[in-house]
């Protein structure tokens, strides 16, 4: 098998998750500006009633579009993180490592977590924050799937090179 010279590690799942609250943030901020977008559209009466329309439309299908693509996003990176990971043998010495590495990376995602709660209980962003229903659980319970993303890794990285090492 041909290798591609990129290993994935837990090191991309941390990269991913990082980037996955940050993409999150500006969304929900973007949202927000076009919900205010919208009502001063629909309170001003110049606009004609198609163009009211069609911002009310916009206005509730890019949370609904943002919401879908950052979990496609995150599942996506989880694969490719795992196909990397079987393409460069690691020896099982490095387990231990791999094991504080692991339960660090729950602890951050549990803070991003929490984090994202703050966020999303805000007054301000009350008004959008029934949109990301999918993002909103994927944040509920996302120490566990970074958990079991990392044991994933894990089986991966060790368990598919393990006798070559013996």
């Amino acid at each position: 098998m041909k290798t591609i010279g990129k290993k994935g590690s837990i090191v991309d799942i941390t990269y991913l998750m990082v980037g996955i609250f940050t993409l999150t943030v500006i969304v929900l901020l973007v949202s927000l500006m076009a919900y205010h977008i919208n009502a001063k559209v629909q309170d001003i009466s110049i606009f004609p009633a198609d163009a009211k329309a069609a911002s009310a439309s916009m206005s509730t299908k890019f949370p609904q579009t943002m919401n879908t693509m950052l979990v496609v996003i995150f599942m996506v990176g989880c694969i490719l993180s795992l196909v990397l990971a079987s393409q460069i043998p690691v020896h099982p010495a490095f387990l231990i490592v791999f094991i504080f590495e692991w339960l660090l990376m729950i602890w951050m995602g549990s803070w991003l977590a929490d984090v994202y709660q703050v966020i999303i209980e805000n007054s301000n962003l009350s008004v959008i924050s029934d949109s990301f229903v999918f993002t909103t659980f994927f944040f509920q319970y996302f120490p566990i799937i970074i958990g079991v993303v990392g044991v994933l890794l894990a089986i991966v990285m060790y368990k598919t090179r393990g006798l070559q090492w013996q």
